[in-house]
């Protein structure tokens, strides 16, 4: 299976590369076959070695796909179905963070396309509670923008943050940028 992966910290060290078979999916896993990846500006700035990751790392984690492969324990619905998701692979499950439910804080957390395998080649293995599914009016390409949005949802949904009516500076033309600005 070919992906593009960062091969060594620092600046460069990126190339299409083969790496292997995606391997079975442990139990509470799930191999998803990609049908849409995004490139984001953590990617850029992985492989520019501006960001942390733990080479060699197939790259992205803006993915939509099919679910190809179910490990042990997870629900057989989940065969064949079209998702998203989060972009987590392990948190610590104690800090803070995780015990109030927002483990995307989490200090731990290692995610994919960084620290494991991601969505730049055909096939990736995700935590089953990771996935959402994609509703059938959403097409590959829009739902690969489902983290961009969900970070400024994030940001922006925040009740004690922003208010209807007020007035807001969206800074940068890159996807974050742009979703916030809509």
């Amino acid at each position: 299976m070919r992906g593009l992966a960062k091969l060594a910290p620092g600046a460069g060290s990126v190339a299409l590369v083969d790496r292997g078979e995606v391997a079975s999916p442990a139990p509470g896993h799930v191999v998803v076959d990609v049908t849409a990846a995004g490139v984001c500006g953590t990617d850029l700035h992985i492989a520019d070695g501006e960001f942390p990751c733990t080479p060699p790392v197939t790259m992205g984690h803006e993915v939509t796909g099919v679910v190809a492969a179910l490990g042990d324990g997870v629900d057989p619905s989940w065969s064949g179905a079209r998702v998203v998701c989060e972009t987590y692979f392990s948190t610590c499950d104690r800090c803070a963070w995780c015990r109030d439910g927002r483990i995307n804080l989490c200090p731990q957390r290692r995610s994919i396309g960084s620290h494991v395998d991601g969505g730049f080649a055909p096939s990736l293995v995700v935590p089953a509670r990771n996935l959402h599914r994609v509703p059938a009016a959403v097409g590959e390409h829009a739902a690969a923008l489902t983290e961009p949005l969900a970070c400024v949802c994030h940001s922006l949904c925040d009740p004690s943050r922003v208010t209807p009516g007020d007035d807001v500076l969206v800074v940068g033309p890159g996807t974050v940028g742009l979703l916030a600005a809509q």
